[in-house]
């Protein structure tokens, strides 16, 4: 009996060890980046700003989005690259670029001018 409960412990043992090993072996190969538009003036977040990311080599599929109520677009690329930021709202523009780096989250901020 005693020999069955310590091979039981045994198993859970080894079973737990492995597990931990293999998950947190994983590498986030992922590049994350959060792009934040604010009217320059001010500071203040602008929601619904279309935003577009490009690489500057152009070998990576451009992401494009809204940003939310905190001026947010997030989006996450499989690779790190030199990207070309451009937000839009009505006929204001503002433009920045980014390094991203792999398994981290690169924050940019774009600032537009105030609307005439």
């Amino acid at each position: 009996m005693k020999r069955k409960g310590l091979i039981i412990a045994g198993a859970l043992f080894f079973s737990v060890l492995s597990s931990a090993l293999f998950t947190s072996c994983a590498k986030d190969t992922l590049s994350y980046l959060d792009v934040k538009v604010l009217e320059e003036a001010t500071h203040e977040p602008i929601l619904g700003a279309f935003v577009r990311v490009d690489t500057q080599s152009g070998n990576i599929e451009a992401h494009e989005g809204v940003t939310d109520e905190l001026g947010v677009f997030h989006t996450e690329f499989v690779a790190p690259a030199v990207v070309n930021i451009t937000a839009t709202q009505g006929a204001r523009t503002a433009r920045t670029t980014a390094r991203l780096k792999e398994g981290t989250v690169v924050e940019a901020i774009a600032y537009m001018k105030s609307g005439k």
